[in-house]
């Protein structure tokens, strides 16, 4: 040391082994944990694997860094212990050796197993613990338990801090802590408990007090408890119980755990025992003088337990055993139980053998009181008990019969009146000590005869039906009653009428009615008779009213099979005079018609006509047209079905715009693209075997200038008009049809220079003689109607003129050059040479050439010549 150690891992304890030599040290643990989400335990223990530090990190918000002092109180080697719960984490725990001299006042005497103090049972010590000097304190008591009475331990513990106290017991049976980890439910902040703890063999048992966390002044108190032994604990200890014995005792969980019954049985001898614990948990046994189990009962808390009826194999002794009993949670340290015991031997009652058939299966005639069914004969009892008898009222429906049971115990049976029924009775026996056995009679109401009668309120006034219709399924046999409820041997006949014949249905008993004459409606009756099995009979005359009915138009002729064009109209008339009617009804009444249609083709009837129209494009074979007629009365006829052949047609192509219209320059082209410009469709051609035509504001274009008929490129030629539109057409024929589509297209214009710019003189002529006015005149022409302005320069020198004509005079002897420049308004020029020559003076010599020149421009400076040339169209 110092040293720091990266631990990890998860749900398996890690330990560091660090060794001590001496004994005034003081060791500094700095934990780091990596993952604050995951659970670690840290524990200390000291060279005798006792611990001296516990600290449980459940997670956030507690913090994951920290650190802890302990001091090396006994050399050796001391275990650092880390065990993870949920989670995996990385553990950095760095190790210091602080070098200190122990404060002489935190080093107690009782340090060490060797130093530990004796305590005085019943009264309570005062000390401090923690670490870092004061890890563990030692105490003892010396307890000797006896034959005569009973030990328990008890330990309390007290502190004064938010700190946890822990207490060590170490006994001839090893160490005792409140669990393994050092924690548990019983162990909380400020106290400690171990309650009533069993001391079986006398010796000084040692308690270690130390505190997980921190330093803390604590209260300790032993308390030694006597309890007498009651030496009933064992076989050789029995108390002897007899047939009817109570008794009365107390178990706990010390040394009078068991308490034992000793009872003679002979073989088969059936044994009854009940203990009800009253202030704590206990079970029941038996056993035999081998102590083998023969059964037991072990209900939960100070339910009362029971055995019943057990019987043994073999004649001998058998003990009766209460047993105190640890259940948790609710009964963790149970108190000394107190108990109450019964203990009887009895047989339950029996059916008698030998019984007559009566008592089985007892009759009486229907409409009769009996008062001679015996229940005493049923039962016997071994033991030789008086016996209560019970009938069971619930075991048998009492609707119809009455049975109850007397006090000379015999039952009086009364059925109602014209009832035969048959009911199963239960009969109850029970002894003194509330053994029962039953017994299962059947109670028969013999039938007598009673003839069929007739509910008058159940008759009908009358049957009435339609005319020529048959009337099936009529119940006539409802009204019939019988106090026997024979029905099953019941057997009926019914007379016929003149014009209807009735017909029964010898399962069902439901009567049909067929008319024996076409529309004939008027009264008759008919007679229904009932006969029982034993011959008796009874009657009902029912009316049976045949009213007329309407009769709906009827089909007398069909409609043959259409064949239509596509998307063209045919007519019916359903009552046509001259071809004759479809439709007839019977009573001569007007007819209406109606349809039902749900397709492809438009239908309406007005009148007697129906009009069928096909929708558009459909072509096919249609059959779902039917049309029937409906009577004044709304008398429907059967559905008259129309079959219809659609023939298929040509169609007009489709072209649709997708842009309205175009912009493009002079000179420049636009491409009227199909699936840019337009959309084309056409049902019934393809695109190649139709007649594509292009028009430019209603003129064909030559096909010369169209190279692909689909996709037409348009380039408008330069015009002196500035701005202008033009009219772009496509018509696709396909045979008759023709469709088609325009676009207004914007052209703008392209400016051009100006043109034909040439430059004269007034004499026509190039040589001119010394002194001599020469006069000019500049013409230019401009494809837009531009305005033009005239500069011009003399000897590529100097500006001499503005405007299309200009005078020079005086000028030099010898050769010149004057060059007109000629702009539009955008600025783009045309410039044009004139050369000509000026002769000498009369004897003279040449003038120097160049600046002597004086010039007159006899037109206006600044005038401006307009001239335009329009481009034909």
């Amino acid at each position: 040391v110092p040293l720091t150690i990266r631990r990890d891992g998860g749900g398996d304890p890690d330990f560091l082994e660090l060794r001590f030599l001496n004994t005034n040290d003081m060791v500094m643990v700095t934990v780091n944990q990596s993952d604050p989400n995951t659970t670690v335990e840290y524990w200390v223990t000291d060279p005798n694997f006792f611990p001296i530090y516990y600290y449980y990190y459940t997670g956030t918000p507690a913090d994951p860094n920290f650190n802890f002092q302990f001091g090396i109180v006994v050399p050796g080697i001391y275990y650092i212990n880390t065990g993870q719960g949920f989670g995996d984490t990385f553990i950095n725990m760095t190790i210091d050796r602080v070098a200190v001299s122990p404060p002489i006042a935190d080093r107690d005497s009782n340090n060490e197993p060797g130093d530990m103090v004796q305590l005085t049972q019943g009264q309570t010590h005062r000390e401090n613990a923690g670490l870092p000097w004061d890890p563990s304190d030692y105490f003892y008591l010396h307890i000797k338990p006896s034959s005569e009475f009973n030990k328990y331990l008890t330990i309390e513990l007290e502190t004064d801090e938010a700190n946890t106290v822990q207490w060590e017991l170490y006994d001839p049976a090893g160490i005792l802590r409140p669990s393994a980890v050092y924690t548990s439910d019983t162990i909380k902040f400020g106290n400690g408990l171990l309650k009533d703890y069993v001391i079986t063999v006398e010796d000084d048992y040692i308690v270690r007090i130390w505190m997980q966390v921190g330093f803390s002044q604590y209260n300790l108190t032993m308390t030694i408890l006597s309890y007498a032994n009651d030496n009933d604990n064992s076989i050789g200890e029995a108390t002897p119980v007899t047939d009817n014995s109570e008794e009365s005792g107390d178990v706990n969980l010390s040394f009078d755990r068991d308490d034992y019954y000793e009872i003679y049985l002979e073989e088969g001898e059936p044994l009854w025992v009940v203990m009800t614990p009253i202030n704590g948990p206990a079970d029941l046994y038996i056993f035999d003088e081998f102590e083998n189990q023969k059964r037991a009962s072990r209900k939960p808390g100070t339910d009362t337990e029971r055995i019943n009826s057990w019987k043994p194999d073999d004649a001998g002794f058998y003990y009766i055993v209460v047993e105190s009993v640890y259940e948790a949670p609710d009964w963790e340290n149970p108190p000394t139980v107190d108990y109450t015991l019964e203990v009887w031997i009895n047989y339950r009652p029996e059916i008698n053998s030998g019984l007559d058939g009566w008592v089985k299966n007892y009759h009486l005639d229907e409409d009769s009181v009996d008062s001679d069914y015996d229940v005493t004969v049923i039962f016997g009892d071994k033991d030789g008990d008086d016996l209560i008898y019970e009938l069971d009222l619930t075991s048998y429906n009492n609707t119809l019969i009455d049975i109850q049971l007397g006090g000379d115990n015999k039952l009086t049976i009364e059925p109602v009146a014209d009832a035969s029924p048959d009911v199963t009775i239960l009969l109850n026996a029970t002894d003194p000590h509330g053994l029962m056995i039953n017994y299962t009679a059947k109670i028969w109401v013999d039938p007598v005869n009673d003839g069929p009668y007739v509910d008058e309120d159940q008759v009908r006034d009358n049957i009435t039906y339609f005319e020529d219709l048959v009337l099936s399924g009529v119940n006539v046999t409802m009204p019939f009653r019988d106090v026997d409820d024979d029905f099953s041997t019941w057997t009926f006949t019914t007379t016929t009428m003149e014009h209807i014949m009735v017909q029964m249905d010898d399962q069902s008993w439901v009567v049909s009615f067929t008319p024996l004459v076409a529309n004939w409606a008027g009264t008759e009756t008919f007679t229904v008779t009932c006969t029982d099995k034993g011959g008796l009979t009874a009657e009902i005359v029912y009316t049976f009213i045949m009213t007329p009915v309407n009769d709906p138009p009827e089909i007398i002729r069909y409609i043959e099979a259409i064949t239509m064009d596509e998307e063209t109209t045919v007519t019916i008339d359903l009552e046509d005079d001259v071809a004759g009617w479809y439709f007839h009804d019977i009573e001569e009444e007007d007819m209406t018609y109606d349809f039902d249609n749900n397709g492809s083709l438009t239908v309406t009837i007005t009148g007697t006509v129906v009009t069928i129209t096909g929708q558009l494009d459909y072509v096919g074979t249609w059959s779902n047209l039917v049309i029937w007629a409906i009577d004044n009365s709304r008398a429907e006829s059967e559905n008259l079905t129309v079959f219809i052949q659609v023939e298929d047609m040509p169609d007009a192509p489709e072209v649709h715009n997708l842009i309205d219209t175009a912009t493009v320059q002079e000179n420049e082209g636009v491409t009227f693209e199909q699936d840019v410009y337009y959309s084309f469709y056409d049902q019934d051609s393809d695109a190649f075997d139709l007649v594509w035509n292009w028009y430019l504001d209603g003129e064909p274009v030559p096909p010369e200038q169209i190279s692909d008929r689909y996709n037409f490129e348009y380039i408008p030629a330069v015009t002196a008009e500035k701005d202008r539109t033009v009219i772009v057409r496509l018509e696709v024929i396909d045979g008759e049809f023709i469709n088609g589509t325009s676009w207004t297209v914007f052209i703008t214009n392209l400016n051009a220079p100006p043109s034909d710019l040439k430059v004269t003189t007034a004499a026509n002529k190039t040589e001119y003689k010394h002194g001599e006015t020469i006069s000019f005149t500049a013409s230019a022409t401009d494809l837009d109607s531009d305005t033009l302005t005239f500069t011009w320069f003399f000897d590529e020198l100097d500006e001499v003129g503005t405007g299309p004509t200009l005078d020079l005079k005086d000028v030099d002897s010898g050769p010149h050059k004057v060059t007109v420049s000629v702009k539009d308004p955008s600025g783009t020029e045309t410039t044009e040479d004139f050369n000509f020559n000026v002769a000498k003076k009369d004897g003279g010599e040449d003038s120097t050439p160049g600046f002597n020149l004086l010039y007159v421009a006899l037109a206006l400076i600044g005038a401006v010549a307009i001239m335009a040339i329009v481009r034909r169209r």
